[in-house]
C-alpha cells in the first residue's frame, strides 16, 4: 500500500523535450516537474484496489490476483501537503475482501474488535443446554408448534447435557421433516439468536 501510494503522491514526473509544459502565464512550454499531493484527509480513510481488469488482447475481463500488503499503521504525513497539521496517522480498522471470479461472487469483512466483544464463534461451533429440565420421558416433537418446547424437548432426548447447534438442527429436520429455516425463522430470527433470546431456558456455551 505504501509502495502504490508512493507511486501517486510522492514520484514526480519531468516534462522536458518533446513533453514540455506550457506555461499560461509565460505564453511559452518550458520545463516543468509534474506530481500530485493530498491538501486534505478525511477522519476515516478508504482506499479501493482496483481489482477488476479487462485483457483487450483476449476481449474479456479478469481479476487481479497478486497480492497486497498493507499495515496496521499508516503514516500519511509522507503522501500529504496541506496547511494543517492533524494526527495523520491511521489505524487499520476493518478490511473488505470479495471472493470470487470477475462474473460473480461475495464479499465479507474483517472488523477489528474494538469493544473488546470476544471472539467470534460459528454457530456450528456453539453448543445448547438446558437451564432445568422439567420431564424426565421423550416427547413427541413432531406435534411441538413452540420452538421453545420443541428444542428443549431434542436437547433433553440427547441427554440433557451440552448439544451442539448443528445436530440440534439435524435433528429437527429428521424428528419434524422440516428445517429451522423453513419453519421458524422468519418469526424467531436465526437459530442461534433464538436460543440467546431464551436465554431463561437454555444456555449457550462457546466452544
Amino acid at each position: 500500500l505504501e509502495r502504490s501510494l508512493g507511486q501517486l503522491f510522492i514520484d514526480t514526473e519531468t516534462m522536458s523535450g518533446t513533453n514540455q509544459y506550457y506555461c499560461d502565464g509565460c505564453c511559452r512550454k518550458v520545463d516543468a516537474t509534474k506530481g500530485c499531493r493530498l491538501k486534505k484527509l478525511p477522519d476515516i480513510l478508504a482506499f479501493a484496489l482496483l481489482r477488476f481488469q479487462y485483457d483487450f488482447r483476449k476481449g474479456e475481463r479478469f481479476k487481479v490476483v497478486t497480492r497486497h500488503t498493507f499495515p496496521m499503521e499508516l503514516d500519511m504525513n509522507p503522501y500529504y501537503d496541506g496547511s494543517e497539521s492533524p494526527e495523520n496517522a491511521f489505524e487499520l480498522f476493518s478490511v473488505v475482501v470479495h471472493r470470487g471470479s470477475t462474473h460473480g461472487g461475495h464479499y465479507f469483512a474483517y472488523i477489528r474488535d474494538i469493544d473488546g466483544l470476544g471472539r467470534w464463534t460459528h454457530p456450528d461451533e456453539s453448543e445448547v443446554e438446558v437451564v432445568t429440565t422439567s420431564s424426565s420421558g421423550k416427547n413427541d416433537v413432531i406435534d411441538f408448534n413452540s420452538p421453545i418446547d420443541l428444542m428443549k424437548s431434542l436437547v433433553e432426548q440427547s441427554g440433557g447435557g451440552p448439544v451442539a447447534v448443528d445436530r440440534l438442527c439435524k435433528s429437527l429436520q429428521e424428528q419434524t421433516g422440516v428445517s429451522w429455516n423453513k419453519r421458524f425463522r422468519r418469526n424467531y430470527g436465526p437459530v442461534l439468536k433464538f436460543f440467546k433470546e431464551a436465554s431463561d431456558v437454555f444456555i449457550i456455551h462457546k466452544s
